[in-house]
């Protein structure tokens, strides 16, 4: 499934700056990326599109709002 994820707060943390509302489009098997290929897979999308790895800002999922765009 396609899904859209976004940052939904700012945050500087270790050295990267996240701004509220970055979005990246991601093939997922799940809607909720508890598997590490999904989470792999978005953050690998944060890094082509604003050359940053959001994970080292935001650990956690609760950071991220993830819509389903089509299955």
């Amino acid at each position: 499934m396609l899904c859209k994820v976004t940052t939904i707060r700012a945050i500087t943390a270790n050295g990267v700056k996240v701004e509220k509302g970055m979005s990246v489009e991601v093939i997922s098997q799940t809607s909720n990326f508890n598997n590490g290929k999904d989470r792999e897979a978005m953050r690998q999308a944060f890094i082509r599109k604003y050359g940053i790895d959001v994970t080292k800002a935001m650990p956690s999922l609760t950071f991220f709002q993830i819509d389903v765009i089509s299955h």
